[in-house]
């Protein structure tokens, strides 16, 4: 299931918080966040992939840098994610921190 671009814009404005009535309210977000925003709406790709498709290949990527090979010409598409995305970036080097301790 591809992820919910819109559920995770609204994360990312901040006050966001359910109504007693289960809709969602939200208070204007500070002019960084905003900045933060507008410079990813104007810097996406068309050829960008989700969190999804970043997850299934991040593995992939990750033994590449363990071994020194060039992933991010190898995945660039993963790079390029990993550069925008916190969350999988993170994901990404707990599982690089990882395989270096098992190594």
């Amino acid at each position: 299931m591809k992820t919910n671009w819109l559920a995770r814009f609204l994360k990312r404005l901040q006050g966001i918080h359910p109504s007693a009535k289960g809709s969602v309210t939200a208070t204007m977000p500070d002019p960084e966040t905003i900045k933060q925003i507008v410079r990813g709406v104007a810097t996406t790709r068309s050829d960008e992939i989700g969190c999804d498709e970043c997850f299934d290949q991040v593995d992939q990527f990750a033994e590449m840098v363990l071994v020194g090979k060039n992933a991010a010409e190898a995945l660039p598409l993963v790079q390029d994610h990993l550069t925008r995305c916190g969350d999988c970036r993170e994901e990404f080097e707990a599982l690089l921190e990882t395989l270096r301790a098992l190594t």
